[in-house]
């Protein structure tokens, strides 16, 4: 944010946050750049404050997250050194290893869930089990494996 405009943000957990973002950003420079993204060889996944951008063409793709890394700055808004990588043939999003036709759950995140499921309820552990599934089928039968399930 420049230091001449004043600063605004909005209260974390406050109903309206992901409306009043949503409409912010809508009317940015960078808004514009996620809308024009559409008319390129670029697909874009938005979860709240994360953008993935994927395609099959690397330098489309670069092209794409310079252009939007230039209208976030011109918008005020930061990406996060740490958090903007690639283009690359996989990433890691959200504790999830994402690449062309495959998704599994990180192997920390997994262990995590394992050690979770010791000692948990039922309902803990279908909630447990049942969101490993939907991200893959092969490690929720390895973490149910270990259960009486």
């Amino acid at each position: 944010m420049s230091k001449d405009r004043p600063g605004y943000s909005l209260p974390f957990g406050f109903v309206q946050s992901p409306v009043l973002a949503s409409l912010a950003l809508t009317t940015s420079a960078l808004g514009a750049a996620l809308l024009g993204l559409h008319n390129r060889a670029v697909r874009l996944s938005v979860y709240m404050d994360d953008f993935i951008l994927s395609g099959d063409d690397v330098g489309e793709l670069s092209d794409a997250r310079d252009s939007l890394a230039a209208a976030a700055e011109v918008s005020g808004f930061q990406f996060n050194p740490a958090k903007s990588t690639g283009p690359s043939a996989a990433l890691e999003v959200f504790n999830l290893n994402l690449c062309h036709s495959h998704l599994a759950v990180t192997a920390t995140r997994l262990a995590a869930f394992e050690a979770a499921l010791t000692g948990a309820s039922v309902q803990e552990a279908d909630g447990i089990l049942g969101y490993v599934g939907t991200v893959n089928a092969d490690q929720r039968s390895l973490l149910a494996a270990g259960r009486d399930v």
